[in-house]
């Protein structure tokens, strides 16, 4: 009986422990949804901006198109903050991932887009123009002690992770546009920016895992 009751206490307390670390992982991912921020159109700037300049180890971003704003060749229309921040993230060792990519697969070589000497301009090129930018960091970051990793997709998702600490999402294309001080767009964009681990993990899984660039632009 005695030894009945010693294991019944055993379990007891098994279960009750089993308890506490439920409870325990309950009010942390509770209080990571409570750190959840809503940011509406121009605050999505200076969002942006301090995740990628405050970035440590990785940058992991996808994005369906990229614009002008991060290219140096247009001065009227480029984001030299935005292009500034990158460059410094590469240069200060972060890693950084990049899907991006929406729509048909481009009929231009991959050669051909190495040789060209600015973007192309008209406004039914995104997908090349893209490329391009594409293909300009990649030649940035092989001068940088960081490293980037891309990957073509066909994806409309607006998604950064930093440093997997946190997470943003929304609305904004925000590597074509970036509420700039020179632009008169004030257009509604929404983005979330939370820290929940569960989340993070799950995004990380389902966009993020590539090790490789595809194309490997060598």
């Amino acid at each position: 009986l005695n030894n009945d009751l010693d294991m019944a206490s055993e379990e007891i307390q098994g279960m009750e422990e089993k308890v506490t670390q439920l409870n325990e992982e309950n009010n942390n991912l509770k209080s990571q949804l409570d750190k959840a921020q809503v940011y509406k159109g121009a605050e999505n700037r200076k969002l942006i901006l301090d995740a990628i300049k405050g970035a440590q180890k990785e940058i992991d971003m996808s994005v369906p198109w990229i614009s002008y704003i991060v290219g140096r060749e247009d001065k009227d229309k480029s984001d030299e903050e935005l292009i500034e921040s990158i460059e410094n993230a590469l240069g200060r060792g972060v890693r950084i991932k990049l899907r991006y990519g929406i729509g048909e697969e481009n009929k231009t070589s991959y050669t051909e887009i190495k040789g060209m000497l600015e973007p192309p301009r008209d406004k039914d090129n995104q997908s090349n123009r893209t490329l391009y930018y594409v293909w300009q960091y990649h030649k940035k970051a092989r001068k940088t002690e960081g490293k980037l990793i891309s990957l073509k997709v066909n994806d409309h998702t607006k998604l950064m992770i930093v440093d997997n600490e946190y997470y943003i999402m929304g609305s904004l294309n925000y590597l074509s546009f970036l509420y700039g001080e020179k632009g008169t767009d004030k257009r509604g964009e929404l983005m979330i920016k939370d820290f929940n681990s569960e989340v993070i993990k799950t995004l990380y899984e389902k966009f993020f895992k590539f090790e490789s660039s595809k194309p490997s632009w060598e």
